[in-house]
């Protein structure tokens, strides 16, 4: 066990005028999760204390917060891996409208994804075979859990939703255009590039601090501009 100080920046849209930080010092486990940390928060300190969580497993994305500053999900997050000098700094989201604490609004994230029909619109002609080089083409897009960590790692200007990245609609729209069982194939390239998906700065980073290793700069956006150009 060690004892840790944990700062949590707390918001309430209904009543405060700016976020503000709150320290609790605890006994924690260094095999525990941030998520664990956070519910014992919650459970024994301070049970007004908003986050989202549910899966616990990096399946369901409900838990993205910033631990000292950079996007992770709190439940793939491990203490040991993010106390420094004794200290762990929780915030939300960057480049999210703040609900309450760590709970941001995702509604214009989630939004943005409309306009790729993130979902397979079947080719009834489709003969029921996909090759393995197929196969491998799709299967890594597809493990996209919408968790907003890429959105929130990019470089999004404050207050300017033209200027969000929306890396995720960008994913998902790859993540169909090559699946031989959709009949819009390719054209959701084309929505893609419509909607200003493609001409966004690649960043460096490639993978955009996504816990799934999904390579927006060097695979999602060049695979879906050869797509545009076909």
């Amino acid at each position: 066990m060690m004892e840790v100080k944990v700062t949590i920046t707390r918001f309430d849209a209904s009543r405060d005028v700016a976020p503000y930080p709150q320290s609790f010092s605890l006994e924690v486990r260094e095999s525990q999760t941030v998520l664990d940390v956070l519910l014992d928060l919650a459970a024994e300190h301070d049970p007004s204390l908003a986050f989202r969580r549910a899966c616990r497993s990096g399946i369901c994305g409900a838990c993205g917060v910033t631990l000292n500053g950079v996007p992770k999900l709190a439940c793939e997050t491990l203490v040991r891996d993010v106390v420094r000098d004794g200290e762990i700094e929780i915030g939300p989201l960057p480049h999210f409208g703040v609900l309450k604490d760590l709970v941001v609004d995702m509604d214009g994230f989630l939004e943005a994804l409309r306009g790729v029909v993130p979902w397979l619109v079947l080719d009834p002609s489709y003969g029921g075979n996909m090759s393995q080089e197929g196969l491998l083409k799709v299967v890594k897009a597809g493990e996209c859990i919408l968790c907003g960590v890429c959105q929130a790692d990019g470089s999004a200007e404050e207050g300017d939703p033209s200027a969000q990245l929306n890396p995720a609609a960008a994913v998902k729209a790859f993540r169909y255009a090559f699946d031989p069982r959709d009949i819009l194939g390719p054209e959701r390239a084309k929505l893609a590039l419509d909607l200003g998906l493609l001409d966004r700065p690649l960043d460096p980073k490639g993978k955009l601090g996504c816990p799934k290793q999904i390579d927006f700069a060097h695979q999602i956006i060049p695979g879906l501009r050869q797509a545009v150009e076909r």
